[in-house]
């Protein structure tokens, strides 16, 4: 088989009008609690509706729709399949069920046999070929995974495996991941959560997130770092080690794309507040962070799950130590910080040591894998006047700024 179009980005905003069409007569609510999300442009279902209305000729030819991970796997083996956790990702897959999701393509005018086989990450797709060892120079025969959702295979690389488990991972974007074993179709609410299955293919996760968490840190360092001589990151961690301890009095709504759960509004848009003309960059840039760290809470508090006190951490944000004291401050939690620096790859990779019977299951490969982590404490002082700010100032921020919003989107 032979691919019959470029690679889709997740950013590619073209199947955006499709999410208008479903959120018309009530189709989104039908499909939500057994798909666990809400379409997005991103729903690789909506896409193909747009394919389908838009390059109807490349569509009447299409044999399998596939993840890119999915197709890497086709061509090392021959086969199709996917994981749990990626179908999850789709608005095509029952998350309960662990099937596609036959009202959704129905509605969708989908047939299901565009979609892969589904199983568990730990599962191999198939062997390696022949053909693909003499291309690749990968031995002929070993086993291959598709690995799973990249927030999901990091929260098990982190050793997020039991239920109440959170991880906090923190990029770009910045999610949290919480862990539940059973997961019932009336629990699942709207208000901007994603459900789905966990790559350990027997539990489930509730994923909380706002797409401009490290994204707001490098917009206002592009903004504020005026010696280009000093390296970025250098820069940023000396001028946040002159700040006083406690609220800066800067409020920031970090929205600079969309708003968090609960009530994610993706038209939302970031807020400044309290500035005077005697404050300075790094009482800014301390601000963009305690933004942050009072929306990472916000997302976390109201995750509609039993939860253990500490969180662990993943991603290149924790490599910020003034970040991560103010997070355990605004939160009141401890922040456990494994010593891993592609947590992503690393899920990936000990999914790939289960499938060839290196480990007995995940949890094994988890244990022997994962070594000791750090553990970032709450100052109980730090923590009172955080939670002062983040009640009187950051929550009714978010609440009483809604009637702006509104308005500033149609001058958008």
């Amino acid at each position: 088989s032979r691919p019959l179009t470029e690679i889709h980005a997740w950013y590619d905003k073209r199947p955006e009008s499709y999410v208008a069409w479903w959120n018309e007569g009530g189709r989104s609510e039908e499909v939500y609690r057994s798909a666990g999300i809400m379409p997005t442009a991103k729903c690789p279902l909506l896409r193909l509706q747009w394919l389908r209305d838009h390059e109807a000729d490349v569509f009447a030819r299409a044999w399998k729709w596939l993840h890119a991970t999915d197709f890497i796997a086709h061509r090392l083996t021959g086969e199709v399949g996917t994981d749990f956790s990626l179908a999850s990702r789709t608005f095509a897959f029952d998350i309960h069920e662990r099937r596609w999701n036959a009202r959704a393509l129905e509605i969708a005018g989908i047939p299901e046999s565009l979609f892969p086989a589904v199983h568990r990450g730990v599962s191999p797709v198939g062997r390696v070929t022949g053909r693909a060892a003499e291309e690749t120079g990968l031995p002929a025969g070993i086993p291959v995974v598709v690995g799973g959702h990249d927030h999901i295979c990091g929260a098990a690389a982190a050793g997020a495996l039991e239920a109440g488990a959170v991880v906090d991972s923190m990029g770009t974007a910045e999610s949290l991941v919480g862990v539940v074993d059973a997961l019932p179709v009336e629990e699942i609410q709207p208000g901007g959560y994603s459900y789905g299955c966990h790559v350990t293919g027997n539990q489930h996760y509730v994923l909380g997130s706002f797409s401009a968490s490290g994204a707001s840190v490098e917009w206002w360092i592009e903004r504020l770092w005026l010696d280009r001589s000093v390296p970025k990151y250098e820069w940023l961690l000396g001028l946040l080690g002159g700040v006083p301890e406690g609220p800066t009095g800067v409020l920031y709504l970090p929205y600079l794309r969309g708003s968090a759960p609960p009530g994610k509004d993706p038209g939302a848009t970031a807020v400044v507040a309290g500035l005077r003309d005697g404050q300075d960059s790094a009482t800014l840039m301390k601000a963009v962070l305690e933004g942050l760290a009072c929306e990472s809470r916000r997302i976390l508090e109201n995750m509609p799950i039993p939860k253990k006190n500490d969180v662990i951490a993943i991603g290149g944000g924790t490599r910020n130590p003034h970040w991560m004291r103010l997070k355990a401050a605004v939160a009141n939690r401890t922040f456990v910080v494994p010593p891993v620096d592609e947590a992503v790859a690393q899920g990936a990779a000990l999914q790939a040591g289960v499938a060839a019977g290196a480990y007995r299951d995940l949890a094994e490969a988890v244990r022997v894998a994962l070594r000791q982590a750090a553990r970032v404490e709450p100052d109980p002082g730090l923590a009172e006047r955080y939670d002062r700010w983040y009640r009187d100032v950051y929550l009714r921020a978010v609440q009483e700024t809604g009637g702006l919003q509104e308005a500033l989107k149609r001058f958008a």
